[in-house]
C-alpha cells in the first residue's frame, strides 16, 4: 500500500494531511499554553500556522460540499 498516492476525493496525500493536522494541533497547543502567553512573537507565528493549516485542511471539504451551490444552472442564465 503506497501512502503517498492522492485519492480522487482529496488533493493531499495522507502524509501531507497528517502533517497539516499535526501542525494545526501543535499550533493550537502552543496558543493554549502558558509559554505561548509569555511570547507574543511565538503566539503570532503559531496563530498564522494555525489559520493557514486549518484553512488548507478545510478548503477541499468546503468546496466539495458547497460546489453544487456555487455553480449556476444553464436555465437560470437564459432567463
Amino acid at each position: 500500500m503506497n501512502t503517498n498516492e492522492t485519492t480522487t476525493d482529496w488533493p493531499y496525500t495522507r502524509i501531507k494531511t497528517i502533517a497539516l493536522a499535526a501542525a494545526t494541533l501543535l499550533a493550537l497547543a502552543w496558543l493554549l499554553t502558558h509559554d505561548g502567553c509569555m511570547h507574543p512573537l511565538g503566539n503570532t507565528i503559531a496563530l498564522i500556522i494555525y489559520a493557514g493549516c486549518g484553512a488548507a485542511l478545510a478548503t477541499p471539504w468546503a468546496v466539495r460540499k458547497l460546489g453544487p451551490y456555487l455553480t449556476e444552472d444553464d436555465e437560470q442564465e437564459e432567463e
